[in-house]
């Protein structure tokens, strides 16, 4: 959002929002100063309480943010610079908050409700591959991170993983070994990659 000063009644200067509009708003008498009359007049009505946090107390006050309200009002009229940047702060974790939360409420669903495949054996695929054909030691992170595909296949949930790292670090061979628990345990596999543009 943009900011402009203008001295207001009180002989100070105030950072004023630049509210963007269209011919057709302002036609109708809502051009961009009509907007934040709009706003202003709204958030003199609004309390507290009629905007209720949706982020527990200990998280806000370990990470310093401002109360919902306070974000929703300073992102329009903040009293500062620094009010402003707290303002966009606070609504940016709670954008990322709730998804996270909505995130893990849907693996919670599918884990609760949806049956996975078993993989409950390491097999002659797997075994043969890392002992004789595998041209280099795994890191420990590599090992890790099989160990933990193995404890979660073996549960009996759906599993969803996205594995990260740099280039070479190690996320194909990893991928390999999974696919090689599947063909152990009766299943097929298959590895996709994107090709690479020139």
């Amino acid at each position: 959002m943009k900011f402009i000063h203008r001295r207001k009644k009180d002989g100070k200067l105030h950072l004023e929002p630049v509210y963007p509009s269209t011919e057709k708003l302002k036609a109708r008498g809502l051009g961009g100063r009509q907007l934040s009359k709009l706003t202003e007049t709204i958030f003199a009505q609004l309390q507290e309480k009629d905007l209720p946090d949706n982020i527990p107390a200990g998280i806000l006050s370990r990470l310093k943010l401002v109360s919902r309200f306070k974000a929703y009002k300073q992102i329009h009229f903040p009293a500062s610079p620094e009010e402003y940047a707290d303002a966009v702060k606070r609504i940016k974790f709670e954008e990322f908050f709730t998804a996270q939360v909505r995130m893990q409420r849907l693996l919670a669903g599918r884990h609760r409700f949806s049956a996975g495949v078993v993989f409950d054996k390491v097999g002659d695929y797997f075994n043969n591959f890392y002992k004789n054909h595998l041209p280099f030691e795994l890191t420990g992170a590599q090992k890790r991170v099989i160990r933990e595909i193995r404890t979660d296949t073996a549960k009996g949930h759906q599993m969803n993983r996205l594995l990260q790292g740099d280039v070479g670090s190690g996320k194909t061979i990893v991928a390999v070994l999974s696919m090689l628990l599947a063909l152990d345990n009766g299943y097929q596999a298959c590895l996709l990659a994107p090709a690479h543009m020139q």
